[in-house]
């Protein structure tokens, strides 16, 4: 019995001594696996170096599966050892081995997602490397042809056409782009990476923004630079047609055979001189027109076209008042009329019938030669007065016309000095409002500097109504007046007062700040008053002679004024960071702290 008894005893202790030793094994698996879960979960995958990441990767993914594989045979032979001995795994052993299965699967499943945000790191880095050198490649690229100004608007018009049908593309480019920044900005730890793409994404969003309204501003102007070649080219056809139509007119043979002929004669001529005012008139405007181009694109051949124009134009109109001008002539005598008479029938001057042939022949050269003139003096003979009352009239009228003339070009010009300088001072005061050293100053210097500014709006709006006004009573005393002068007055004081508008919105805003900083401030003086009385209290409460007999209930008393006293403190520092940050930005609060 003794020898049973001994022998089931060191079965016994053998079992303990394999429980206790599998314990050990299972308790070493799971803290290498505790160890390497924490590991895979701090291994950072998102670092600049994709490869760098995917070596530790693959580094710590060979410990983790060699680890796993000695926990798998560790749970395989302990279940193995049981079923040999035909008995059943202790209950505390199969807890045991399922919470290290549990925990490998955990970590095994730790891994695979580690894998997975390796492959989305690599591809987003990727992505968003490429969309930023695509996106910046085509802004520079774009940005350079819509400023270009070597170009013809037609063939402007066609880039900035392409431009636009682009545009969709790479704002789809964009949208991935700040995605994709966005998962950079929110998985990595590098701050200054972070600070990197943030500030990238934002100069490329600006960048796309400001191209955007540059290409609308560029096909507003390069639309109406097609005009103005439009309107060049048909002024153009109309000063060569003009050009053709009195070159034929002026090469018909001059042969007058009526007084009724020689009136429309002169009036041909005098209708094709005044046509000429026109025509002078088109090639100012298409100088114009050649102007304008010029400030935007290339004007090709057009100055050549110009020069052209002027240039026959020039010749047709000198022959026209060559031959329209007013020239005076003796009247023609009739015994001057022999002197038109040809030496061969000088002879038979004498007889009567020969001296009736000499007046028809000297009539048919008079009607030739001179009835151009007469016809000329006889149209002047229209004005029955005195022919010198009339010059002096006239030449008294043209010096009161030069004088309002003169008077009303120097109002015009300080008419468009004071515009020009109301819109500097616009400029500057916006400049002068954003600031970084305006938005630096205490928030009642730049409420009072914009209380000041809506005051000399007032005045610069008075300045243009007054100049604008006084220019108007020039139009009406006779001097016709081109509008666009009125309309730049009127657009002038319309940016005034959108100017006063944002000026008084801004002062509005200031002014809410300023009362939202005193409210703060007043409310910091009412806190400290309560902790000073918090304070008080406490000091009480502290004294060994309050409540001797019960000092649980003086303990408790004494942490609540502690804690009050910690609250206290802590609305009048949040008070102090909200007052930074209306100070800083200049903005009223939308959201009041809690009182």
């Amino acid at each position: 019995l003794v020898e049973s008894l001994k022998s089931k005893l060191g079965k016994v202790s053998e079992e303990v001594e394999n429980l206790e030793a599998a314990e050990v094994d299972i308790e070493q698996a799971h803290r290498k696996l505790q160890e390497l879960q924490k590991e895979v979960r701090g291994l950072y995958v998102f670092k600049e170096d994709v490869d760098a990441a995917e070596s530790d990767l693959q580094s710590l993914k060979g410990r983790v599966d060699g680890c796993i594989s000695q926990a798998k045979t560790l749970v395989s032979e302990t279940k193995d050892r049981y079923i040999g001995l035909q008995q059943l795994v202790p209950t505390d052993i199969a807890q045991q081995l399922s919470s290290l299965e549990l925990l490998w699967e955990t970590v095994s499943g730790a891994m695979e997602e580690k894998s997975r945000d390796l492959k989305r790191a690599r591809t987003v880095r990727s992505e968003y490397t490429a969309d930023v050198d695509e996106v910046q490649d085509w802004l520079q690229r774009a940005e350079a042809q819509v400023q270009d100004r070597s170009l013809d608007p037609h063939k402007q018009k066609e880039y900035l056409m392409q431009f636009q049908g682009e545009l969709g593309s790479v704002d789809d480019r964009m949208e991935r782009l700040t995605k994709n920044g966005g998962v950079l900005i929110g998985n990595s730890r590098d701050d200054a990476e972070k600070a990197l793409v943030q500030s990238t994404i934002n100069t490329l969003t600006e960048r796309l923004q400001q191209f955007r309204s540059c290409l609308e501003q560029k096909k507003h102007q390069v639309g109406d630079t097609l005009d103005s070649w439009q309107r060049f080219m048909t002024m153009y056809q109309a000063v060569k047609s003009w050009v053709d139509e009195k070159q034929t007119f002026l090469v018909e043979p001059l042969q007058l055979s009526s007084l009724t002929q020689a009136r429309q004669k002169v009036h041909d001529y005098s209708t094709a001189v005044k046509t000429c005012k026109q025509m002078t008139k088109n090639l100012s405007d298409m100088s114009k027109e050649l102007e304008n181009i010029g400030q935007v694109n290339s004007v090709g051949d057009l100055p050549e076209k110009l020069e052209e124009v002027e240039e026959t134009k020039g010749e047709v109109e000198a022959q026209l008042l060559e031959r329209g001008e007013w020239k005076t002539t003796h009247p023609v005598h009739p015994t001057e009329i022999r002197t038109w008479i040809s030496q061969s029938s000088a002879v038979e001057l004498n007889t009567t019938s020969a001296l009736a042939n000499y007046a028809t022949e000297a009539a048919n050269m008079f009607l030739t030669n001179f009835i151009p003139m007469a016809a000329t003096f006889l149209v002047s003979l229209t004005f029955t007065a005195d022919k010198d009352t009339y010059l002096r009239f006239t030449n008294c009228l043209g010096a009161l016309k030069n004088a309002l003339l003169l008077e009303t070009s120097e109002e015009w010009e300080q008419c468009e000095k004071k515009m020009k300088d109301v819109r500097a001072w616009m400029d500057k005061s916006r400049q002068s409002l954003e600031s970084p050293q305006n938005k630096k100053k205490p928030l009642r210097d730049q409420l009072a500097m914009r209380d000041k500014m809506v005051g000399d709006i007032a005045i610069q709006k008075t300045k243009i109504s007054i100049s604008a006004e006084k220019l108007q009573v020039h139009f009406r005393s006779g001097v016709g007046g081109d509008s666009k002068v009125t309309e730049a007055a009127q657009e002038i004081l319309k940016e005034l007062d959108q100017f006063h508008e944002v000026v008084k919105e801004q002062s509005n805003t200031l002014d809410t700040c300023l009362l939202q900083l005193d409210q703060y401030q007043q409310e910091i003086q009412q806190l400290r008053q309560q902790i000073v009385q918090v304070e008080t209290q406490l000091r009480i409460v502290l004294s060994p002679t309050y409540l001797p007999h019960e000092r649980d209930r003086a303990a408790e008393e004494q942490n609540v004024c502690r804690e009050r006293v910690v609250a206290l403190q802590t609305k009048i520092a949040a008070r102090n960071e909200r007052m930074k940050l209306l100070a800083q930005r200049g903005t009223p609060d939308t959201e009041p702290l809690d009182s």
